[in-house]
Order: structure tokens, then sequence, then C-alpha cells
């Protein structure tokens, strides 16, 4: 609400007439005969005098090209387009899914999430989602595993063609676009009229089907309701994935008019999905910790000799620092272009002394701030030797180059080491040492350390320091299974 009354006091008050803003960022166009920079200063006066703080190192303009909310806006050209780096670490994504066509759910609807962005300025890639869109709808849970279709492969193809062809530039609705199946597709410039194309040497055109013309439901309170029902019982959708789905109409509200729907926010519908959660119990966490006896197994098979050296030396300190560091996959890999600013850098992994190494995390799911964290590894005693790994691998990687900025962990072809080629080798690691792989991820070792940690009767304080908890989140962490209950009924009986 502030926003909005911050842009009815511009409109009104000191009559900028083009501004529009998506919760705390603001846009203004300014007319070409108007002062330059004249509308930015009188908005920046504004937020002085009403004791709003504006973030100076985002602030940008006045400009003919400038982006806003990740799309590149260029009023003398008047194209819209993609910034390259998007473009190059989605089409990152879809190579590394296509290399390694087993994925999670969550992993799939991450990537088509990038495309929907994508797909605001590159409107053609619309169709090209389907069998993407029906894969990631044939499980449930985030952590089912799921592999690519041959369908969902050469889409994700086409899309990386889509945007190499593209590369940054903008799109017109007027424009023809090339596509690999030597064929040429434009819309009229008033989309809802028709649409006409090129194909084989002919031209083809027609006007949309009847169907395409429906109206937009209304955003009525029965609308909604019908539609919860509908995701219940037709879909057998999760509550939590129709809160997902009502997000996203909230969203579509807000652009429309400006405002939430009050029928969506209505207590009937909270009360709705309330009843349709109590008619789906929660399922367990499927996912299996990799605890101190599982990490033991993995590192002795690596040991054993797996793949090529340099790429048993890099699992073996990345299983170590996850595992003891309580780490997320995102502290150790990366899932976009390498950023020595954000992702683990040589520098990260210091040898403080004969005792001890520091690994520095530069951000993490619940740093807001970016003050980064130091996890610490001590020389004890212990068969897998936690420091003597890290410290050879810290040697090992500073002798290969001579910039501290180079990524920490590399693969086979020297390139920062992704998501996917990590979960890739950890399954793969887990059935040569004869431990069914299915139930484990990249985020097992966390659960594992969690895990070993409470077994090994660690306070409350102590967990949650390890594993940067603030709350009692870490506690949906630990697994327990009868041996352990076998031991606790042990230690009462004596």
């Amino acid at each position: 609400m502030l926003s909005e009354a911050i842009c009815w006091i511009l409109s009104n008050n000191y009559s900028i007439p083009y501004l529009i803003h998506l919760l705390d960022d603001f846009l203004i166009i300014s007319p070409p005969e108007s002062i330059p920079a004249a509308h930015l200063l009188t908005v920046q006066k504004v937020f002085s005098e009403l004791g709003i703080p504006i973030a100076q190192e985002k602030t940008m303009g006045p400009a003919t090209s400038i982006e806003f909310l990740g799309i590149k806006l260029d009023t003398i050209n008047f194209q819209a387009s993609l910034p390259k780096e998007k473009i190059d670490r989605i089409i990152l994504v879809a190579s590394t899914l296509l290399e390694n066509p087993n994925c999670s759910k969550r992993e799939l609807l991450s990537l088509l999430d990038h495309l929907n962005f994508a797909m605001r300025i590159i409107p053609q890639g619309r169709p090209f989602i389907s069998h993407l869109l029906f894969l990631a709808s044939s499980v449930h849970e985030l952590e089912d595993q799921i592999s690519l279709t041959t369908s969902c492969s050469n889409e994700l193809s086409l899309w990386i063609t889509f945007l190499k062809q593209w590369n940054g530039l903008s799109f017109f609705y007027n424009n023809l676009i090339s596509l690999p199946t030597d064929i040429q597709l434009f819309t009229d410039a008033a989309p809802s009229v028709g649409f006409g194309g090129f194909y084989q040497g002919r031209w083809f055109a027609s006007t949309w089907p009847a169907q395409f013309n429906q109206p937009f439901p209304s955003f009525s309170l029965l609308n909604i309701t019908s539609f919860i029902s509908y995701l219940d019982s037709t879909k057998n959708l999760k509550a939590r994935s129709i809160k997902g789905y009502l997000s996203g109409i909230q969203f579509f509200h807000k652009l429309l008019f400006g405002s939430p729907s009050a029928d969506i926010a209505n207590s009937q519908t909270s009360m709705l999905i309330k009843g349709i959660q109590k008619t789906q119990p929660t399922r367990p966490d499927a996912r299996q910790p990799i605890t101190l006896d599982i990490l033991t197994k993995c590192i002795s098979t690596l040991r054993r000799g797996y793949h090529s050296t340099n790429t048993a030396r890099t699992l073996d300190a990345m299983f170590i620092l996850a595992f003891f560091g309580f780490l997320r996959c995102s502290e150790l890999t990366i899932t976009s272009n390498f950023n020595p600013k954000v992702h683990p850098t040589i520098s990260d992994l210091s040898v403080l002394d004969n005792k001890t190494i520091s690994y520095f995390i530069k951000q993490s799911k619940t740093d807001q701030m970016k003050k980064g964290h130091f996890i610490y590894i001590f020389n004890l005693q212990s068969p897998i030797q936690p420091y003597q790994t890290l410290f050879a691998y810290s040697q090992f990687r500073n002798s290969q180059t001579k910039s501290p900025s180079d990524p920490l962990f590399t693969d086979e072809f020297n390139r920062p080491v992704t998501r996917f080629w990590f979960q890739k080798h950890l399954k793969s690691i887990l059935l040569q040492a004869n431990i069914p792989a299915n139930n484990f991820s990249s985020h097992s070792f966390r659960i594992g350390a969690a895990t070993t940690a409470a077994q090994k009767a660690l306070s409350q304080q102590q967990i949650q320091e390890l594993g940067r908890w603030s709350s009692e989140a870490f506690k949906s962490y630990i697994r327990s299974n009868h041996l352990h209950t076998k031991e606790a009924q042990r230690s009462l009986l004596s």
C-alpha cells in the first residue's frame, strides 16, 4: 500500500505522468521534450521528505536504455530484450539437463521458471514447453525423480536454439523467426486477429479458432472455490500446490487491477484449502540421510578408484565439506554462470595452520544480508581424514591455477561443478558402494549431518550452530530407525 500511495502522490501532486512499480521497484518514463533527470530528482526529493530510503546503488538513469525487472528496455529502438547473462544462464541449465536427463521435479520446475521468464520476450517459445509441463505434473513430490522423454529433449534443444539465435536481441510481433524445422512463424501486429507463417516455400494464414477468444473468467468467489475444488478432485494436487496456483492468480490480479483479490484471500477460500489439507496426510520426507557410516563407504569407494583421479579428488573434498559443514548443494555448486563474488573460489578454502582449515560460504539461503559464514574443519583422528583430504585438495587446486578467484571445484573439463554433475556422481558412487540411491540427493549430506549429530547426543544449540539454523527447523532433518530406538531403550535400562 505504501508503494501505491507514493505513486498517487507523484502522479497527482507532482504531475509525473508515466510511472509504474512492482512492489518497491519503480520505473519513470519521461517524454523526449522533458528536462533530463527532472522527474528522477523529483522522485528522490519526495522519498527524502517522506523519510523513505532509496538504494542508491540500484538507482539508474536518466537513460534511453535501462534494465527493469530483469528485462532491458530500449526507448530509442522500441525494443525489449533479455540481458545476455540471463540467456547464458538458461542455456547452461538446459544444456546440463540434456547431458544428464534424470532430475527431480524441483529441478525441472526451476528450469520451467527460467523459460517462463524468457517467454516474456520470446513468446514463440510458448508451444514448446507442453511436454516439459506434462512431465513435471506426472509426479507429485518436488524431490521425485523423473527422466526426460525424447519429446522433452527435443523441446529443450529447440529452446537452446531459440536463445542462441536471439543472443539478447529483442522481439517484435511482426518479426519473422527462423526455426530449426524450416518453418517461419509470425503473428499479426494485433495478435488477437490471427496468425500465419511460411513453411516449405508456401505461406499460410488464418484467424484464431473461436475457442481461443473466450472471455477471461472473473475473479469471483464462486470461480475461485470451483477452481480449487477442480485442482483437488480432478487434478489430485496437494494443498501446497493449490496455494502456489492461487499465488500466481493473485499476482495476475495485481497486474490487471493494481491490488490483490479479496475473494482469493477470503476466509471461505482459506477454510476450503484447510479442509483439503486435512484429507491429504503429510507424506514423510523420503530423502535418506548420508550418515557418517554411509559417508565412509562413499569415500572408500572413491579412494579405491573412481573415474579420473581429478574427479575422485574433487568429489572426495566436496563430500567431506558437505557433511562436516552441514552444507546445502548451492553452497558448493553452481546453477548459473560462474560468479566469483557468489560461488566457491580457491581463496575460500584456506589452511589456517596445521590444525585448522576454513571454508568461507559467501552467501546462503538463510543469509539474507550476505554477510558470509566460515566453516572450520579440524585436524582430528578419523579414518576418512577430513583435514588431510582438504589440505591436499587445497594444494592441488593452487598448483593448477595462479588466480585465487578461479572456481574451487571443477569437473573433468575444468568447468565449475554444477548441481547436476554433483548429484549424478553422488548416485553413481552410492550404487558402487552397494547402497540403493533412489532416495538420496545432494541435500542428504545436510540431513545426514543433523541425524548423526543427534545420534551422538549433541545439544539442540550445537546442532543449530553447526547447521546455521536460527529456528527448530533442523528437527525435520533428523531421521531415526529401529536401531536408534533400541539404543535409546538400552540407555534407559542402564
